[in-house]
């Protein structure tokens, strides 16, 4: 890629707005041309979350993927990126992309077993905004909290006070 000002080399950087990358420059008079290459180069997972190995993550927690450039949402759906639970049953979740930050989002329908690892897995297939797609499956795993028993109370059913600021006999 590159842009000339009347046939000279102009410098440049380049901007993302929504997932898309554009050159950007400061211009005057003159004839420009922009030249752009061909991406071939695969997309790569920068970052996940829970992170890998992590314990006591919060059961109603999302798993997300943050890819290295712009991807295709069209190609980032529940099929490609999936939670699997402790007995390998496919975790029934809906998966939504966000352009501005390239990060895939798989936000599981019902609150998630406690004290269980559960495996993210992100399968190859996935492309970028040229059609290259990610080289191999990423999975990575991680624990979920204990479980709660609250809200807490030392009042058994029975001896709970009718007026909770009352004083007691």
């Amino acid at each position: 890629s590159s842009v000339r000002r009347d046939g000279a080399e102009t410098p440049y950087t380049l901007v993302s707005r929504k997932g898309v990358e554009y050159a950007s420059f400061s211009a005057t008079t003159g004839v420009y041309e922009v030249t752009y290459g061909v991406d071939t180069v695969a997309p790569t997972v920068v970052a996940f979350t829970p992170g890998d190995g992590e314990t006591d993550v919060s059961r109603a927690n999302a798993v997300a993927a943050t890819f290295s450039e712009p991807m295709d949402a069209a190609t980032i759906t529940a099929a490609k990126f999936q939670l699997i639970d402790p007995l390998g049953a496919t975790v029934n979740a809906s998966v939504s992309y966000d352009a501005e930050t390239r990060t895939a989002t798989l936000t599981p329908s019902s609150a998630l077993a406690a004290e269980s690892a559960y495996t993210a897995i992100l399968y190859s297939g996935a492309t970028d905004l040229f059609a290259n797609p990610i080289v191999s499956d990423l999975s990575w795993t991680f624990t979920t909290e204990a479980s709660s028993n609250c809200p807490c109370t030392v009042w058994t059913s029975s001896g709970l006070p009718a007026i909770a600021s009352a004083a007691d006999p």
